[in-house]
């Protein structure tokens, strides 16, 4: 075999890697688009991301990966492609978990969820901007739309409604109360249930008790116990309704037992923990407070142990 023919083998193993890349990054998007178009919760932001992600999978399938390597390089398109799925895979993830787990869990963290969202779509701009796809030779109505879905991509907000920011507000005061009242409790089912598309009833109720109930094992599993007494007092939230019966006296009481009520209070603020976040110390703390005491420059070791402190 000649030089000449050795390299040529190699550039087409280099293409085939491409294509592989390209072949994933399209399925991606299309799986994303359509796992997209059904969700509940803030639907309009979602459909609008839907449709960008349907027309990227156009400008996908319209163009020729060679094209892009011609012009970038092999390494740089494979780099952007690689981001590029992780972005789109990391988004996927984000609405399937929402989809499959407890809906009353969505409303309560949908604030840092969505933003986790507007950041995503801002990401996915980003590297299809990288591709520098309007300075290749192609259709007129190829590169509109490319700059287009950056364009979309790149302004789109996942923003809460003022319902769903009152209904998350609801269902955070009432978590954070010993007590209940049922016609309260109600109440809140309904809203709860006409913001997820559902009818406040026992189906609805039992669902949403098995998936708190699930996700709560698995926290404890992980040792997140901040996490997991969140999620006990939304199962207790939704069983002040009376809709379903309760569990014996002795298991809820054997609960709080195990995860007494200071260990929800974030060390940080002092006050009850809305949105848990675990660091690797063990420890779990508000999202928000432990955002800003990083960003001011303190380290998580010190943190640890001011955490040891608060809790010995």
């Amino acid at each position: 075999m000649s030089t000449m023919d050795f390299n040529i083998g190699i550039e087409d193993v280099g293409v085939a890697i491409l294509q592989e890349l390209w072949n994933r990054v399209a399925l991606q998007a299309v799986e994303l688009a359509k796992e997209t178009r059904d969700v509940v919760i803030e639907k309009d932001s979602f459909r609008e991301f839907s449709r960008s992600i349907t027309e990227l999978d156009v400008l996908l399938k319209a163009l020729n990966v060679r094209t892009i390597e011609a012009a970038m390089g092999t390494e740089s398109t494979k780099v952007a492609l690689e981001k590029l799925n992780d972005k789109l895979r990391r988004a996927r993830k984000i609405i399937k978990n929402y989809k499959a787990g407890s809906r009353l869990r969505f409303l309560l963290h949908s604030h840092s969820v969505l933003m986790e969202m507007s950041g995503l779509a801002k990401d996915i701009a980003t590297t299809i901007s990288s591709f520098q796809l309007s300075n290749l030779d192609m259709a007129l109505n190829l590169k509109s739309m490319n700059d287009e879905v950056i364009k979309k991509l790149n302004s789109m907000e996942f923003s809460m409604a003022a319902a769903t920011k009152k209904i998350a507000l609801e269902i955070e005061n009432s978590v954070s109360q010993s007590s209940r009242n049922r016609e309260n409790a109600v109440k809140l089912l309904e809203k709860i249930a006409e913001a997820v598309g559902a009818d406040a009833n026992a189906s609805l109720v039992q669902t949403e008790l098995a998936l708190l109930k699930q996700e709560r094992e698995e926290m404890e599993i992980q040792k997140k116990q901040a996490e997991a007494l969140q999620l006990s007092q939304l199962m207790q939230l939704l069983y002040s309704t009376e809709i379903v019966p309760s569990p014996r006296n002795e298991e809820a009481s054997t609960y709080h037992k195990q995860y007494p009520i200071g260990s929800f209070i974030c060390p940080l603020c002092k006050e009850m923990m809305v949105d848990p976040v675990a660091v690797f110390c063990g420890h779990s703390f508000e999202r928000n407070a432990i955002r800003e005491y990083l960003e001011s420059g303190k380290k998580i070791a010190r943190l640890a142990k001011k955490s040891f402190k608060v809790w010995s």
